[in-house]
């Protein structure tokens, strides 16, 4: 199978400039560059640029695809709208959930490796759906940070020893609200990460309910603000920072007027119990899967006349189905029965009986007997 490798970067924030642009291009001949985007797939070769890099310096999220089986994701907020320390709780393992810094931003990255190396992918269309989780996580939304830590979880797995072992590895971080109603851009993410839903679903037990997104009364709060503030908010909008500007006054009145919205829940639970929880969710929905598959069967079994299993082997010892033909067609057609007439099912009779029945009488033989048996146990001679 052929390689294939996707790289696609995104600029929200702030678009790129003609120079930013050009030394894009010296990376790459055929990618396409815009503005906002720099995009490239590799059937072959490797792409020259550091991705990681690349997002520090000129991009706001990032998305990589291979179809060995590896996936990434990273985003970039400013420091102002996102705490390095915040982050670091939940996503804190290299390679898999982790965080770094720049002077004037935080970046989370979060990466998915499929040990089996069969994961063909296309790449093209696949950042768009996650874009929205981007702007949930510069408004003070942590979600997209716990599902990192499940991806941990689910990538590195415990067990009990680990309790003791690494008790600060194990423990579970703050619980945001709204687990249980992911938005579409989050269930995105999760997808593309391959985040176990059943883990998702014993995780979100212990979350609350995701509270009304009102910005009543922002004006109002907006108008109280210090003149030097509102300056600094202007002067970044005419520097083309207009949606940095737009989520740091949504999440700072937010915290300042409704600090409960924005408020998380400690559990005490740990790694190992969300794992077997998410384990015991798995095996239950699989035995009612196995218990429906077998009442279903045994509904369809009991809807047809079936022949006693000693019939069966009679007819299997003498080398003949139950279906008409050879000595059974004989049988039939003396009975004045066609092969398709059915009726319900009776017990087999004696030998004896066969032979007497409907005033047919002949010597036969002991494959026609036990044709005849046959017959009568399916109904097919009454």
């Amino acid at each position: 199978m052929s390689e294939y490798q996707y790289y696609e970067f995104r600029a929200l924030d702030r678009r790129l400039t003609p120079d930013q642009q050009r030394r894009l291009r010296s990376l790459s001949t055929r990618a396409e560059i815009s503005a906002t985007r720099f995009a490239n797939e590799y059937s072959f070769g490797n792409f020259r640029g550091d991705p990681g890099r690349l997002v520090e310096e000129y991009f706001d999220a990032y998305l990589y695809a291979a179809n060995w089986g590896t996936r990434e994701l990273a985003f970039r907020l400013p420091r102002t709208l996102l705490d390095a320390q915040t982050a670091r709780r939940y996503c804190d393992e290299e390679y898999r959930a982790w965080v770094t810094e720049t002077t004037e931003h935080v970046v989370v990255r979060f990466r998915w490796d499929d040990d089996e190396g069969d994961d063909w992918i296309e790449g093209n269309g696949l950042l768009e759906p996650l874009l929205a989780a981007h702007g949930e996580l510069a408004a003070g939304d942590t979600r997209l940070l716990y599902l990192g830590w499940l991806l941990t979880v689910q990538l590195r797995g415990f067990d009990e020893d680990d309790d003791d072992e690494n008790p600060e590895d194990n423990v579970e971080p703050p619980v945001p609200a709204g687990l249980k109603e992911l938005s579409d851009s989050l269930a995105c993410v999760a997808e593309f990460l391959k985040i176990d839903g059943d883990l998702i679903a014993a995780a979100a037990k212990a979350s609350g309910p995701l509270a009304p997104v009102s910005d009543d009364g922002i004006a109002d709060w907006v108008t109280a603000l210090p003149s030097s503030e509102k300056d600094k908010f202007l002067m970044m909008v005419a520097e083309g920072e207009g949606a940095q500007v737009e989520a740091l006054l949504a999440q700072q009145f937010r915290r300042e007027s409704r600090p409960q919205d924005m408020a998380v829940a400690s559990t005490g639970r740990t790694a190992s119990g969300l794992l077997a929880g998410a384990e015991a969710r798995r095996s239950a929905r699989e035995a009612a899967k196995a218990q429906e598959r077998e009442e279903a069967g045994h509904d369809g079994r009991r809807s047809r006349p079936q022949p006693t299993s000693a019939t069966w082997r009679n007819c299997r010892r003498q080398g003949r189905g139950m279906a008409a033909g050879g000595e059974a067609n004989h049988v039939l057609q003396a009975e004045r029965i066609r092969p398709s007439d059915t009726a319900p099912e009776r017990p087999a009779r004696g030998r004896a009986a066969g032979r007497r029945h409907r005033g047919v009488h002949c010597a036969g033989t002991r494959a026609e007997d036990t044709v005849r048996e046959a017959a009568i146990a399916v109904g097919a001679i009454r």
